[in-house]
């Protein structure tokens, strides 16, 4: 079944909330994203949608809708561009309204985000300066996990590990030592790397 236009718009901004909230919509806040004049109209589009074998919604759940063709390795979709991580010293600054786009096999099963590399503590794993991170959500991380960390004001992406109840983050480039985290510093544990993309001119000599 053809979509139209807008269906194709209401598809797109599914998968899109999908991806950076890691839930669905509720009807409410599809009207109101699209400035719908009635609830029927939502309920119409998203008939059509799953008509068409691009959605399934589970009845009586405000936030009950799914993309059926969400793994799919074709395609792309859009996740926030948050701002900027330090791969070196603790830095963190933010960008508005900004979007990446990543191949929808990319995105993670939770909220997904991008952040902007800068330096080259983990240059050992090819993660490069200038480099778009892709992040999955996320409070709590293993051993050798890479993530994205509040260290203070700062942000920084490295590895985990947790040694003899102390948190110790570390690089990949040896020029860079560990950071050992204070019981007086604020950390906090952001998310974990999915995936890299770079942009090939930027690191052209």
């Amino acid at each position: 079944m053809a979509l139209s236009d807008q269906q194709h718009a209401v598809l797109e901004f599914l998968e899109r909330y999908l991806t950076t909230k890691g839930k669905s919509p509720t009807m409410a806040e599809i009207q109101t994203h699209f400035k719908f004049s009635s609830s029927s109209t939502v309920h119409h589009h998203l008939q059509k949608l799953e008509t068409a074998g691009h959605i399934r919604r589970t009845p009586n759940i405000s936030r009950g809708i799914e993309i059926i063709n969400r793994s799919d390795e074709h395609g792309e979709t859009e996740i926030p561009l948050l701002g900027y991580v330090a791969a070196g010293k603790p830095i963190i600054t933010e960008l508005n309204d900004e979007w990446l786009t990543i191949p929808r096999v990319m995105a993670g099963k939770k909220r997904t985000f991008g952040l902007i590399v800068r330096g080259d503590s983990m240059s050992g794993d090819g993660i490069l300066d200038g480099d778009y991170l892709v992040i999955e959500a996320s409070e709590t991380a293993n051993n050798k996990d890479i993530i994205v960390a509040l260290i203070d004001d700062g942000a920084v992406v490295k590895y985990f590990f947790q040694e003899k109840g102390q948190v110790v983050l570390k690089s990949s480039n040896p020029a860079y030592k560990p950071i050992k985290i204070k019981p007086s510093q604020r950390f906090l544990i952001r998310g974990k790397l999915l995936g890299v993309l770079r942009l090939y001119a930027r690191h052209r000599k």
